[in-house]
Parts: C-alpha cells; structure tokens; sequence
C-alpha cells in the first residue's frame, strides 16, 4: 500500500511499510553485534576410548529380537558441556541408552534413560553394570575380532560416528 493511498473503505491510510524493515533491519544489525542472537551453544571437543561391543550369536529364529551392548569412554576435553541423547547400529532395530540398576529385591534390572551429561572437562563412562548402549533386535551374530560402526547423537555436537571392536 502505498502512503497516503485508501483503502477498501475508502479511509486514508498511511503505509508504514519501509519504517517497519528499517527498523527491523537495525535490530537485526545490532542484536547480531552484541551478541544476543540466541545462537547456537558451543560444541563440546569429545574424545572416544575403549570402544566395544559385546559379542551375540544370531541364529535365523532370533534374528530381530537377539540383543547385545555397546561400552565406551567418552572424554570431553571442551569447555562447553554436551549431552549424549541417542545412537544408532546399522545391524540392530534400535539403540537404547540404558542404565543398570539393583532393585530392592537385589536383582539387576535395565532401564532406559533419556541422556548422559558429559560435563566439559569430564568423563561419561558406558560400562557393564552401569550405564550403557543397548543394541535391541540384531540382524546378525556379532562375532569377536569384527568391528562395526557406532552413530552416537549428542545434544550440541550432533551426530559423532565411530569404530569399536567386537570383544
């Protein structure tokens, strides 16, 4: 619309059109200049160790509902904190992050859990007992001496892939 011009009820108008990107364009400049953008956070510098996965026999009749687990060592040497939230193995249905817990009966039991916080300057340790990558429905047996790839999502890093050995 232009200023000064009527509009379908016949009242005069005043187009404010190029005020309001001016005006935007400044706030776009200056937010970008101090900082406040709301951008994204820093990824954190992580490290793998200790990679493996946890051999499993698949015969034709458990293919799709065998399971196995994956344990690693993760080492942010950043200095901005991360978040493990998922992971994928291209020979099992899903993986889960699980943590191993004894129960008031004594008994070991799995759970799932929704991330692992590796803090910068910190370690997040999946071991056997404790906090660990569950594969659940593998495809085929995983034999020891083989080794496979590994997609680990992390909240800021993203998507992070590795080698472990089958042991």
């Amino acid at each position: 619309m232009l200023q000064g011009a009527e509009d379908r009820h016949g009242y005069r108008v005043r187009c404010f059109q190029g005020r309001w990107l001016r005006a935007a364009a400044r706030i776009a400049v200056v937010t970008g200049m101090t900082g406040c953008g709301g951008g994204t956070p820093a990824a954190a510098d992580l490290q793998f160790e200790e990679a493996r996965v946890r051999p499993a026999a698949v015969s034709g009749k458990d293919a799709g509902t065998a399971n196995s687990a994956a344990y690693l060592l993760i080492r942010n040497v950043g200095t901005a904190s991360d978040r493990l939230t998922g992971a994928e193995f291209g020979g099992a249905r899903r993986v889960e992050i699980h943590e191993t817990r004894i129960g008031d009966d004594g008994l070991a039991m799995m759970r799932p859990v929704e991330s692992l916080p590796i803090p910068a300057g910190a370690e997040g340790r999946l071991e056997p007992g404790g906090v660990h990558l569950r594969l659940l429905g593998l495809e085929r047996s995983l034999v020891a001496g083989e080794k496979v790839q590994l997609s680990l999502t992390f909240q800021n890093t993203g998507v992070r892939r590795l080698i472990a050995d089958i042991r």
